[in-house]
């Protein structure tokens, strides 16, 4: 998810038709569909930021239609109540905008939570820190999480678990096998897509997938596992 700096810089970038650190002079209007939920307060601080870091310089304008730049009109949205604002580029934007989306990418892709398993201890561990379960050796549940640890993030039927994983009959739900395992609540919905018939295991778990998954400050649980 991007911060409201880095939408102003795309905003900005995406008027700019000039070389790549060359100054150039583009007028944006406050209701861009990308910045539009940007308070003008806001808004007008990062540009003095960014003014103050020497990436931009900055001027607010009165409403005027008659201002286009390269084709294009910055108030085709015709509501005088919008705050508009003529920005120079100085020379090192490119490379400033540049650093910010390398930094977001970064952050977005950065692991929050990871299970770890071994099948010495048979522990399956939250970030190698919480023992969410210890599944008894041979077990139903043992055999399954193992087959679902070593093939993360992809559909598996229970057709092909019954097929690859164990001789013995599942009776249970992928459910029931998930919140045995001490996936409760939050860390089902994290970690699980599961039906009946059908289970997606997700490790690691990214921050944009914390915020994708409607989770962004997830806090952890503990909970008592079933063996």
């Amino acid at each position: 998810m991007k911060n409201n700096i880095l939408k102003i810089l795309e905003v900005l970038k995406s008027y700019k038709l000039g070389e790549k650190n060359v100054e150039e002079t583009v007028v944006i209007s406050a209701g861009n569909e990308l910045i539009k939920d940007i308070s003008w307060i806001e808004m007008r601080n990062i540009l003095a930021r960014l003014q103050t870091n020497k990436i931009i310089n900055f001027k607010s304008l009165p409403y005027d239609p008659t201002v286009i730049k390269s084709g294009v009109d910055p108030y085709n949205d015709k509501d005088k109540n919008k705050r508009y604002y003529r920005i120079t580029l100085l020379k090192g934007f490119d490379d400033y905008r540049q650093k910010q989306v390398d930094i977001h990418q970064k952050n977005d892709n950065q692991v929050c939570l990871y299970i770890s398993y071994s099948d010495k201890t048979r522990e399956v561990l939250l970030n190698d820190v919480i023992i969410l379960a210890k599944p008894n050796y041979g077990s139903v549940n043992s055999k399954v999480f193992r087959y679902l640890y070593n093939n993360p993030n992809k559909t598996i039927t229970k057709e092909e678990l019954q097929k690859e994983v164990t001789k013995e009959t599942i009776s249970k739900s992928m459910r029931d096998i998930v919140r045995e395992l001490g996936f409760e609540k939050e860390l089902t919905k994290i970690f699980f897509s599961a039906s009946k018939t059908n289970i997606i295991f997700r490790n690691p778990i990214t921050k944009q997938d914390l915020i994708e998954l409607s989770h962004p400050k997830f806090r952890i649980n503990i909970v008592s596992p079933k063996k």
